[in-house]
């Protein structure tokens, strides 16, 4: 509240809202000075969050039935640069924009005399954003912390893990580190996290659980940029199985995480029939690395080609900022203008694809089909016999 004591907030997951029962809650009390008499115990339930004056803090409620909110809570530094505190709240078990148990985070803007009352199902850009998980049963929000300034722009960012995402395999997890902006951020989808929003740390092996714990760790390498570490519990390092294992990500100015800039075809405009091999290419903004961790033959790229959808293979390009995939028509292929399914079509496959300038990992969010930059915007490919 700007009052110059640092204040506290408390996490009530399991909270009914209403008649909204496990919607959580989360509880900002706010810190006072020895010479004002200091803190005395407080009962959350006598909370009136409309008196700034009189009240010890005040109260976040989850808007969503088994939401959960509150089952993680932090600081989150200035988010939005006014001078104030802000905070963060996940609630991994909400479901945005239909994705079941996708899970996702709040930021709180903090404000000077006090905030009021806030209701998650109403947070207005005014009050702070959302941070909405990328896929269902990701559980985006199982931990939530203040990142510093990871892209050194002035702004402090955050960090939220999602434990069960499958990206890098099943339930390989991921984190997400999300920037701040001095006139604030907007809501955030993950699922189309793009670079000048944020970056995502995705798990080495499937059954890593990686982000079930993250944070903010400081100035590890003494760069200026302020760094981030992540658990994973259920990584087998050494050879023990689920002896854990924890990595510390550095910050620079682009947060490390290349967009996906275009992707495109060097094959001809032109109708390819059964057996023909058609070459896509997947541009990014700076030069990036293929790791195939499990020896699967790293990522592949799903196609609509009919009735059933088939993956375009990897087949050269580590080391540059263009990677090339390969696919064979098979029978009973047919479209029209060949495109990618969807934004996320691009899968890792137990690979990881990484930033050859800062080693950490990329977003591979695609540009949307028929968009500039995507593939049936750049290209006019047919599959299947003449019509």
């Amino acid at each position: 509240n700007g009052d110059g004591v640092d204040d506290l907030i408390l996490g009530a997951p399991q909270a009914t809202i209403g008649t909204n029962g496990y919607a959580g809650a989360s509880y900002v009390i706010y810190g006072k000075k020895v010479a004002d008499g200091g803190l005395a115990s407080i009962e959350l339930s006598a909370f009136d969050d409309d008196d700034l004056t009189n009240d010890p803090g005040f109260k976040i409620s989850g808007g969503e039935a088994f939401s959960f909110s509150g089952y993680s809570v932090s600081g989150a530094g200035d988010v939005n640069g006014d001078g104030v505190a802000d905070m963060i709240v996940g609630a991994n078990w909400a479901s945005p924009s239909g994705r079941a148990q996708a899970g996702a985070a709040y930021v709180i803007y903090g404000k000077v005399g006090g905030v009021g009352s806030i209701d998650l199902s109403a947070l207005s850009l005014n009050q702070g954003f959302t941070i909405s998980g990328a896929a269902a049963q990701a559980f985006t929000g199982v931990s939530v912390s203040d990142a510093g300034d990871v892209n050194g722009d002035g702004s402090d960012d955050v960090i939220v893990g999602a434990f069960y995402e499958s990206a890098g395999g099943a339930q390989a997890g991921a984190s997400y580190v999300v920037f701040g902006k001095a006139d604030g951020q907007t809501n955030i989808d993950l699922s189309a996290l793009n670079r000048s929003q944020g970056f995502k740390i995705t798990g080495a092996t499937a059954g890593d659980q990686s982000g079930y714990a993250v944070s903010a760790a400081g100035d590890v390498n003494g760069d200026g940029f302020a760094d981030v570490i992540v658990g994973a519990y259920g990584a087998d390092t050494a050879g023990k199985t689920d002896a854990g294992a924890a990595y510390v990500v550095y910050g620079g100015f682009t947060g490390g995480s290349p967009d996906i800039v275009s992707v495109s075809s060097s094959s001809a405009d032109g109708r390819y029939d059964v057996g023909t091999t058609i070459s896509i290419t997947v541009t990014f903004a700076n030069p990036v690395d293929i790791i195939d961790i499990n020896g699967t033959g790293g990522p592949r790229l799903l196609l609509e080609t009919g009735e059933s959808d088939h993956y375009a293979t990897y087949t050269s390009g580590s080391g540059t900022a263009s990677l090339t995939f390969t696919y064979t028509v098979a029978p009973g292929d047919v479209s029209a203008d060949l495109s990618y399914a969807g934004p996320n079509a691009l899968d890792l496959n137990g690979a990881r694809i990484r930033s050859v300038t800062t080693g950490t990992d990329v977003t591979v969010v695609l540009p949307v089909p028929g968009a500039s930059g995507s593939l049936s915007a750049s290209s006019d490919i047919a599959l299947g016999p003449d019509p």
